[in-house]
């Protein structure tokens, strides 16, 4: 793993290609240990799918970006996938607000900074936004279109496991930003 970062890090690819790559190889060692964890915890297969497939976009993102550069068309297909469609499905299908989801949807928002930029990021940010909020509400007005975690232990173990890793992530990325910017000084 380090290795990998490494030459990302001493890549001589543009700034927002590499951080797009930093950002999508955390995005799949989350996908990962997701569906380690969603097995362990008795989640749904629904879960565990809609987590092996945001790992395989990101993946198959990953390569675009590498290939052509176009990062600005990948960054909007990964906010996109990520926070309209996968991240709304785990939250029906994995426990809703009493599970770790909320720290998901921020690590989505958070992504939404780092890669969109100009008007763009406006949109994507609204766009984001609106699903999140359309997400929770129809969960609240409609508390039988959520598949409830097993017992309270799993619902606690859930939520630990995505503060820590949400956690992770966003730590490796501004780490990551930060020893580019020192570096560039």
């Amino acid at each position: 793993m380090s290795k990998w970062i490494r030459d990302i890090y001493n890549s001589k690819d543009p700034f927002s290609v590499r951080i797009f790559q930093v950002i999508a190889f955390c995005g799949v060692l989350a996908s990962f240990a997701g569906c380690i964890t969603n097995t362990i915890s008795g989640l749904s297969v629904a879960v565990t799918l809609a987590t092996l497939f945001a790992g395989a976009v990101v993946v198959g993102l990953m390569f675009y970006v590498k290939k052509t550069g176009r990062i600005k068309l990948a960054s909007c297909i990964l906010v996109l996938v990520l926070n309209c469609l996968v991240l709304p499905i785990t939250f029906y299908t994995g426990g809703g607000v009493r599970s770790g989801m909320s720290a998901w949807f921020v690590l989505g928002s958070f992504v939404v900074f780092l890669l969109i930029h100009g008007k763009t990021f406006w949109v994507m940010l609204i766009i984001s936004f609106a699903s999140m909020s359309i997400t929770y509400i129809y969960a609240y007005y409609h508390p039988e279109a959520v598949i409830p975690l097993k017992n309270e232990w799993v619902s606690y173990e859930d939520i630990i496991f995505s503060i820590f890793f949400v956690t992770i992530i966003i730590g490796l990325i501004v780490r990551f930003q930060n020893r580019v910017y020192e570096d560039e000084q």
